[in-house]
């Protein structure tokens, strides 16, 4: 008996050695995986052990079972012809597509049936999911430049995959981009480009990647990811006034578009210059925004060029200067001045009317030309009322007295009364002619008179200071262009006859444009107030008063021993001034700007320099260039406009000067 159970044992363990699963006559050999793709075969192994009630009509079947839907995929009619306990093994592949799943997805088993007697497998998941990975990283691009999209797309079951990619880029749910590929093992690589004209924004992009089998859709997925199409700077514009009155400013802005038209915000770099090709002024500025350049009330008529750069992309344009004819009139007592501050020169007749009497008066004046006229009539206080063709442009009260009615040029009336005075010592030469002559007769001897020692007049500049500085003064407060030159060793060497007479020059020139002299150690300060220059623009006069230093300073060096070292700066700032009528002496209050005007000065070598407020006074007479040293920020004249014409008034000024010598 105990043999006999032995045995039986080793039966059964045998069974179970060669077969994962028995379920009567039916063993599956092998167990499935867990997950496949649609189109993937299921391959699955059965042993037969034929029954003992086995029968001829017997048969032995395999199905699928999935998500309720049953298929047959084998048959196998010979098992009935076995005998009791022979085996019989079935290799079997299913094909695993939608006709049989019953759909795209879902669970499924494989079941065997021999007579009432069946096996089922373990449950696997069939899938139709395709997973893509997106390897490129660039997602950036320009319009018109090729967009490269690789990839790799894996079904679920890890699987590679062999089907197909569509890819579309999308702008507000329409499609403007249709793109077609193949995916092989798994990798797939699109290549495309947008139109040169595509708007600058993010577009979604959607890939789909299928297989298919039949021409059906198998296994699929779907991925979505976004690009950005650049902006293009593809044309810059200048836009401007193609007219611009002088004396007003230019307003230039220059525009960056992209390849839709759409403006671009970047920097451009504007450029001016006048009709003979000279720069003017560069400034970089941001595209869109109004930049004016100033123009000379005394322009000439021409036309100005500008010219912007910007991001590679360059453009051109023209603005003219127009003609302007206008003239300013100011009283001054019984002086009518009447001074051209057009651009061009200045030939019309005018209306002045004085009182209730009315004369017509032909002006002739060049640009910056004046005219004084002196005005006469019986004693009292007239209203006066200048009009021209443009209307009235002067409107005033002055006490006068004279005769008649009258306006004459001054230079007329101070020909008229030398011509008097000339003819009255011409008279009176005569006379003491006639009167020494008669005397000469009654002497019968002459003595000859002693030559007395010509009297040496003291030089002036012994005290070179004209203004005076004050801590406390009350008086009113305006804005001051002053010059400072710096001459090393002043006190040592402005007693010495050649530096006296130097100086002497220098002085003159300062008093012809009304500016007033300080002296503080080294350095002498050449103010212009506006109460004494009675006009508050005195930038340019202080750029011409300056040069006129420099070249008195500078011919003195080339024709005496002694010489002069020297710095000129000029600077601008507010203080108080005052002067008392009847007075010549201007009085000041001390300011910082005259500290920083020193140092500038010492900065200085023989070379006019400018402080940065200074320097933005006087653009639109001088080219600029900037410096530093030791901190100190200052600017270096490169070229002064009109520098011929300046050079030819300097020169006569200078040979007027030493004619005086």
């Amino acid at each position: 008996m105990r043999k006999i159970l032995i045995i039986l044992f080793l039966i059964f363990f045998i069974s179970l050695a060669t077969a994962e699963i028995a379920e009567g006559s039916i063993v599956i050999n092998k167990p499935q995986k867990d997950l496949y793709n649609i189109g993937d075969f299921v391959d699955v192994s059965f042993t037969v052990i034929v029954p003992s009630n086995i029968n001829m009509e017997s048969f032995f079947l395999v199905k699928l079972l999935c998500n309720g839907v049953e298929s047959e995929h084998y048959k196998d009619s010979s098992i009935g012809s076995l005998k009791e306990g022979e085996q019989k093994e079935f290799n079997i592949k299913i094909p695993l597509i939608e006709e049989y799943v019953g759909r795209t997805s879902g669970t499924c088993k494989i079941k065997a049936v021999l007579d009432d007697d069946y096996a089922l497998t373990k449950e696997f998941e069939v899938s139709n999911l395709i997973n893509i990975k997106i390897l490129s990283k660039e997602r950036e691009f320009n319009p018109g430049e090729d967009i490269i999209i690789e990839g790799e797309a894996l079904k679920k079951n890890r699987e590679t995959v062999n089907g197909i990619i569509e890819l579309k880029v999308i702008e507000n749910n329409s499609t403007i981009k249709d793109v077609t590929g193949t995916v092989k093992r798994g990798y797939f690589l699109v290549n495309f480009s947008l139109p040169a004209e595509t708007k600058a924004q993010q577009y979604l992009t959607k890939i789909d990647v299928y297989e298919t089998y039949k021409g059906k859709k198998t296994n699929e997925g779907s991925t979505n990811f976004n690009i950005l199409i650049r902006q293009v700077p593809t044309s810059l514009e200048i836009i401007l006034d193609k007219e611009v009155e002088p004396g007003t400013s230019a307003k230039i802005k220059a525009v960056l578009y992209d390849q839709t038209g759409e403006t671009i915000n970047s920097n451009v770099t504007l450029k001016i210059k006048n009709n003979k090709d000279i720069l003017l002024q560069e400034i970089e500025k941001p595209t869109g925004e109004v930049f004016e350049f100033p123009i000379p009330y005394n322009e000439p008529p021409s036309e100005f060029k500008v010219l912007a750069n910007s991001n590679g992309l360059n453009s051109e344009s023209e603005f003219k200067i127009t003609e302007k004819e206008e003239i300013k009139v100011e009283t001054i007592n019984k002086t009518m001045i009447i001074t051209n501050i057009g651009n061009v020169p200045y030939n019309e007749t005018i209306l002045v009317k004085i009182g209730n009497e009315t004369k017509e008066m032909n002006v002739i004046l060049g640009v910056d030309e004046s005219k004084k006229y002196i005005l006469s009539a019986p004693e009292g206080e007239y209203p006066i009322k200048v009009l021209s063709s443009k209307g009235n442009i002067f409107n005033g009260k002055v006490i006068l007295s004279g005769k008649a009615v009258e306006i004459e040029e001054a230079k007329v009336v101070v020909l008229r009364k030398s011509l008097i005075w000339l003819f009255v010592i011409i008279l009176l030469g005569i006379s003491a002619f006639l009167f020494f002559r008669r005397i000469r007769k009654k002497k019968f001897f002459a003595s000859i008179p002693r030559k007395k020692k010509p009297i040496i007049e003291k030089q002036k500049n012994e005290n070179l200071s004209e203004a005076e500085l004050s801590l406390s003064i009350k008086g009113e407060k305006q804005e001051v262009s002053f010059i400072c030159l710096r001459i090393d060793n002043l006190k040592d060497i402005k007693n010495k006859s050649d530096v006296k007479e130097t100086l002497q020059k220098i002085f003159d020139v300062a008093k012809e444009n009304k500016a007033s002299i300080y002296e503080n150690q080294n350095f002498l300060f050449f103010i212009l107030a506006p109460i004494k220059t009675k006009t508050f623009k005195n930038e340019k006069t202080a750029l011409n008063l300056s040069q006129q230093i420099k070249e008195i300073l500078t011919n003195h060096n080339r024709l005496f021993r002694v010489k002069i070292e020297f710095g000129i700066s000029i600077d601008y700032g507010k203080m108080i001034v005052s002067q008392e009528p009847g007075s010549k002496k201007l009085k000041f209050s001390a300011m910082d700007s005259m500290t920083n005007a020193k140092k500038i000065a010492m900065a200085s070598e023989k070379e006019i320099l400018l402080s940065e407020k200074m320097n933005s006074r006087i653009l639109e007479h001088a080219k600029t260039e900037k410096r530093t040293k030791d901190s100190l920020v200052f600017y270096a004249i490169k070229r002064i406009k009109d520098s011929e014409e300046n050079k030819k008034f300097i020169s006569n000024f200078l040979k007027r000067i030493e004619g005086k010598g």
